[in-house]
């Protein structure tokens, strides 16, 4: 199972002594954005099972956040707070542990990612997004997006980007 490979993970890299020379993150839950079919109780029933069972091998707790708007000038404070930091930020908090958002966008259609991120709205959601994890406290990776898009002296690049890339 999961939690018996997670848990000889970390006792063979603490016996080995390289345990304190790394942080482990998790679970990675993902949170259903406010128009998604999906409820997110699941997501933080997961988050709970991992505080009540595996908190000794979790140095850091993370995240994902997808946002789908129905228009990209739609504001997703509400959403941020309510349906992902404080009830994420309430499960951990007695681990005295951060969380990471380590993944997260904001789109309005995944089907169409690529039209919708030539609208300039799209940039400024992220933005605020960076912005709203920063005010809240929460860890959020830029160099994650960017290296996802682009590794740098690829001879391809990612579909993924902007321009060339980035």
């Amino acid at each position: 199972t999961w939690k018996l490979a997670n848990v000889a993970s970390h006792n063979a890299m603490k016996a080995a002594g390289y345990r304190e020379k790394m942080k482990f993150v998790g679970p990675s839950v993902v949170i259903p954005g406010p128009t998604s079919s999906s409820a997110p109780k699941s997501a933080y029933m997961w988050l709970e099972w991992c505080v009540e069972e595996i908190d000794e091998t979790i140095d850091i707790y993370s995240a994902h956040a997808y946002w789908r708007p129905s228009s990209l000038t739609q504001d997703f404070t509400e959403y941020f707070y309510d349906r992902f930091y404080n009830p994420c930020k309430k499960i951990i908090e007695s681990t005295g542990k951060p969380l990471w958002c380590d993944e997260f966008n904001v789109s309005e259609n995944y089907s169409a990612i690529s039209e919708k991120r030539k609208d300039p709205l799209h940039a400024t959601q992220l933005a605020c997004a960076y912005l709203r994890h920063m005010v809240a406290g929460i860890q959020a990776s830029p160099i994650w997006y960017l290296v996802d898009i682009k590794w740098p002296n690829e001879i391809k690049s990612s579909g993924d980007g902007w321009f060339e890339g980035i």
